[in-house]
C-alpha cells in the first residue's frame, strides 16, 4: 500500500479555513506528500507521529518511520 491522502472536510473557524483528511501508508512508507486544499498552512495536525514535516504554501510534507506495519490516520490543516 502506497502512502496516500485525502481531503475528506472543509470548513470555516473565525477567519481561517479549516481543512480535514486522512491519511495511511504502508509498511515500508516512509511519508509522502498531503495536499491540504490551502493556499498557506499555519498549523498542521496529524494522528501519525511525524519525525518532519515541511510546508511549502499549501502543501505539507511529513517523513515517518517505517511503522513496520500499515497504519492509517487523520489531520487537520489551519490556514488561509
Amino acid at each position: 500500500m502506497a502512502f496516500a491522502a485525502a481531503i475528506t472536510k472543509k470548513d470555516v473557524m473565525g477567519s481561517h479555513r479549516v481543512h480535514m483528511g486522512t491519511i495511511s501508508q504502508g509498511n515500508s512508507d516512509t511519508g509522502g506528500a498531503i495536499a491540504t486544499g490551502l493556499r498557506i498552512v499555519e498549523n498542521f495536525q496529524s494522528t501519525i507521529h511525524c519525525t518532519t514535516l515541511s510546508v511549502s504554501a499549501g502543501e505539507v510534507t511529513i517523513t515517518t518511520a517505517d511503522p513496520g506495519g500499515a497504519q492509517a490516520g487523520y489531520w487537520m490543516a489551519v490556514g488561509y
